[in-house]
């Protein structure tokens, strides 16, 4: 993926998509996402899927951390600034 299949696949996010991303990589975990929007948190964790579908992430049935691992890779090299520092998914 380059920078501008990044932005592509970022404009194609709904609202809410946006919102709970944004959430997400401040480091909130699904309760605390859920609460701030206001959806339920199964709403929340189809929500991070379809992200994670549109950035083209595979799933793996065996991880259930893989998908959300995999979305803050492509943001710390695509978008550091948008992320939290000691996210909890984040391997760096």
């Amino acid at each position: 993926m380059d920078c501008k299949k990044f932005e592509q696949k970022l404009k194609q996010l709904t609202r809410t998509q946006k919102d709970v991303l944004e959430l997400f990589l401040h480091g909130l975990d699904d309760k605390d996402i859920a609460v701030n929007i206001p959806i339920n948190v199964a709403t929340v964790r189809q929500h991070i899927g379809n992200i994670a579908d549109k950035f083209d992430i595979p799933s793996d049935i065996s991880d259930k951390t893989f998908r959300r691992r995999e979305l803050i890779k492509i943001f710390r090299k695509f978008a550091p600034e948008r992320l939290s520092d000691n996210h909890k998914y984040d391997e760096n």
